[in-house]
């Protein structure tokens, strides 16, 4: 399998920074057999939560720019995984202290999406999404959040996000993946605002890295002309034969 990808991640006209982190990796010595999108959504209410979310993406890309002379030769697919996890484990450890050195406050959520030749390997904190493009928009994350009441209205509150304690706890997925499959991974500015028919299979799946940040930055400006007033991150990801 050989992976093409794209990324955006936008501010918006109403909000005063982007507090989200958005990245799509293919390490070059690995020949796109290995590949790694993430979202780091941070958290609205809290003031400096780019903070957070600036912590994770530096990590996680150190991480990636490390492991592309391990694979497949010192670790296979399932050990690549595990070291992600402990990796990602310890970030959320980092920014835990910063938290509490700095009295900041800071937060994000987490969504990790890990192809390797025909598996994949997702880690989720938070309500981020991870999702399968087919004929339906398949969501493989879960929110984590609790639905509580506030000024006699439901309102659904994040449960768990990266630096809310110092040990995280951390859901993980596996799957197999087969050529013309489409991932996407996105903060809820995105999610909550697109339907499946917005997304062209046929615009993805195959594209170049070039052609698929831009059908990222169509789902982006579509949301904004919606209405959309957060900060929106997209990832895609497209599995072609070699």
């Amino acid at each position: 399998m050989k992976y093409t990808g794209g990324v955006i991640s936008e501010k918006g006209d109403y909000r005063q920074k982007n507090q989200d982190r958005a990245t799509f990796i293919t390490p070059a010595d690995l020949g796109g057999r290995v590949a790694l999108g993430c979202v780091f959504d941070g958290i609205g209410s809290f003031a400096d939560s780019e903070i957070s979310a600036e912590m994770m993406l530096k990590g996680i890309e150190a991480w990636a720019a490390g492991v592309g002379n391990l694979y497949p030769t010192v670790y296979d697919s399932c050990t690549l995984a595990d070291d992600l996890f402990e990796t990602i484990s310890e970030l959320n450890e980092a920014v835990f202290d910063y938290r509490q050195d700095n009295s900041a406050d800071i937060g994000c959520t987490l969504s990790v999406f890990l192809a390797v030749d025909a598996e994949f390997f997702a880690f989720h904190v938070g309500d981020s999404r991870i999702y399968k493009i087919g004929e339906e928009m398949e969501q493989i994350s879960k929110d984590e959040v609790a639905v509580v009441e506030k000024d006699g209205k439901l309102r659904n509150l994040l449960a768990n996000y990266i630096g809310k304690q110092r040990e995280v706890w951390i859901n993980r997925y596996y799957g197999s993946i087969e050529a013309g499959d489409v991932f996407l991974l996105c903060s809820d500015g995105l999610y909550k605002r697109v339907k499946r028919e917005d997304f062209s299979l046929a615009r993805i799946s195959g594209k170049s890295n070039g052609a698929i940040e831009s059908e990222c930055k169509k789902m982006v400006e579509l949301v904004y002309e919606r209405g959309e007033k957060d900060n929106v991150s997209c990832v895609l990801l497209s599995a072609n034969a070699k």
